[in-house]
């Protein structure tokens, strides 16, 4: 599947605009009785785990199509659950949180329909919806961000709206007011989710977002910072490669991470200091596009953060890479892992066979010819991960698995999920 960037845009080394099969061997991970759950319709960006009632074990929600699924660890439906909002497909995963400051947690979701057209829904554990909501703020893409921007323990909600050739960032209290100095313009069309966090030091949270061709920083009150936005140098876009947070140094002030595309076909790994300055030892440039957001934790066991993300194109055989590298710019040993097939989701950093080092799971962009997809998983050398890959029914095409020790028995578990065709259906 030949995946277009947010204006439409196509990789010129894409060599090929279906998918090809491959042959890898069967997995012995056993699945969760009650699994796989298969449903119709396309889901992008994976599920989420969250607890939906009162016992310790963690629930599965994730939206496909026009529905919002939540599942027990037995694969059966949550009470009040599933959720079809109607004609408007849903964009992005669920968001978990306490948005209305009564101590419980809510599912928040946005759709979109034809160019201009989209709702937020709020519902509470059970299923019903919030007060306030759904709102009808137009077309809002991927997943949206809460964070309580003002310490009042409430979460606010962030998205972004797309227009006809620019953009918005939105942010929405609990009961689905528009916060005080929002919305805010960018210059071109959205290109991600945001990203909440403390890039200044002082303690209250900042919003980065990006469009096409910019990153933005603004404080909680909608003022842009100093030196922003940053302007993508040359012919670099951006597309789908979230902005990330992290205080990469050690100084107690986060840095932002984030991925782009030239359109000459190479990609791009930056970080920026909170002044829209470039990090030294930075940008890093890979073979192909960059759509994963990155991957950012203690890989390889020095105590020193590194950076995971993976490129993509689609061509006829493997040419993609699986990256990582320290934050002064060095890759790992290793590294980078390839050829591979095209990597869209973020890398998921965890240790995952009980040997006190991290692996890599990535999603693979290709199904086998009865219909398998896979994730990979890799060592901290690179080496691929005995028993994997993991296979499922589907392409794991911009699902994102995710790592949680769902039955609370002290071993991590893993939920990912597939796709058979785009609107057909899917199982995870």
């Amino acid at each position: 599947m030949n995946i277009p960037d947010v204006m439409g845009m196509t990789n010129p080394q894409n060599k090929i605009t279906v998918p090809y099969n491959i042959a890898s061997p069967m997995d012995t991970l056993p699945a969760f009785p009650g699994f796989p759950k298969a449903n119709t319709g396309t889901t992008f960006e994976g599920a989420i785990f969250c607890n939906m009632d009162s016992d310790p074990d963690l629930e599965i929600v994730i939206n496909i199509n026009t529905t919002i699924y939540a599942y027990n660890k037995d694969g059966s439906n949550v009470p009040g659950w599933p959720i079809n909002v109607g004609t408007q497909p849903l964009q992005g995963a669920p968001a978990f949180g306490d948005i209305d400051g009564d101590s419980q947690e809510e599912i928040v979701c946005v759709s979109t329909f034809g160019s201009n057209q989209g709702k937020i829904y709020a519902y509470k554990k059970n299923g019903t919806a919030v007060t306030g909501f759904p709102i009808s703020p137009g077309y809002s893409s991927r997943t949206p961000v809460l964070a309580d921007l003002n310490n009042d323990g409430k979460l606010e909600i962030i998205v972004n709206k797309r227009l006809t050739s620019a953009g918005e960032v939105w942010v929405y209290k609990g009961d689905g007011t528009v916060y005080p100095g929002w919305p805010k313009s960018i210059n071109h069309v959205p290109a991600s989710s945001s990203a909440v966090g403390d890039i200044t030091g002082d303690g209250i949270p900042e919003i980065i977002a990006e469009s096409y061709t910019s990153l933005y920083a603004w404080d909680r009150d909608g003022n842009l910072l100093s030196g922003f936005p940053y302007i993508l140098p040359g012919d670099f876009k951006n597309s789908y490669s979230s902005p990330v947070l992290a205080d990469v140094n050690n100084d107690n002030v986060r840095e932002i991470i984030f991925g782009s595309q030239s359109q000459t076909g190479t990609g791009c790994v930056t970080i920026l200091k909170n002044d829209a300055s470039v990090y030294p030892g930075w940008p890093k440039i890979t073979d192909n596009w960059v759509y994963t957001p990155p991957a950012v934790g203690l890989i390889n066991g020095d105590n020193i953060l590194d950076i995971a993300v993976g490129d993509q194109v689609l061509s006829g055989t493997p040419i993609d890479k699986l990256y990582c590298w320290d934050i002064n710019g060095n890759p790992l040993a290793g590294f980078p892992v390839g050829t591979l097939n095209a990597i869209n989701s973020q890398i998921l950093i965890g240790d995952i066979d009980n040997d006190n080092s991290m692996e890599l799971i990535i999603d693979d962009n290709t199904t086998s010819g009865s219909g398998l997809g896979q994730y990979l998983a890799y060592n901290s050398d690179g080496t691929p991960v005995t028993g994997w890959p993991v296979t499922l029914t589907g392409s794991t095409l911009f699902n994102v698995p995710c790592l949680t020790d769902i039955d609370r028995n002290g071993i991590l578990d893993i939920i990912g999920s597939g796709q058979t065709g785009f609107g057909s259906g899917g199982a995870f």
